[in-house]
């Protein structure tokens, strides 16, 4: 949808203030590179793990972080089988889901 919207940017803008051709090819395919980046990356959930020590936790901890899920049109239901169970391969105590979870309304 964001890469709909870049170039629905781009192009009004090169009617509104014209660039030369070779600009206006060469900033098309920067933003298709970037739609296919992120598409990419929202298909291909990676596992970062970090060590915190906190002083007054007692004992040991496995907490479970994952942001900016953006579940709709990209992100379907098999794909969130798949990172559900990344998470569960894990064993966490805790999961903390942050950021946007839902890209379109709920009906």
């Amino acid at each position: 949808m964001y890469g709909f919207l870049a170039l629905a940017v781009f192009l009004f803008n090169c009617i509104i203030c014209p660039i030369p051709i070779e600009y206006a090819k060469f900033l098309l395919l920067i933003i298709i590179l970037l739609y296919i980046y992120g598409i990419y990356n929202a298909r291909h959930v990676k596992i970062n793990e970090k060590n915190l020590y906190l002083k007054n936790l007692t004992e040991e901890m496995t907490i479970v972080h994952i942001s900016d899920i953006h579940v709709g049109s990209l992100i379907r239901d098999s794909l969130m089988r798949k990172t559900v169970e990344k998470i569960n391969e894990v064993n966490p105590d805790i999961v903390i889901i942050s950021g946007d979870l839902l890209m379109e309304p709920v009906q």
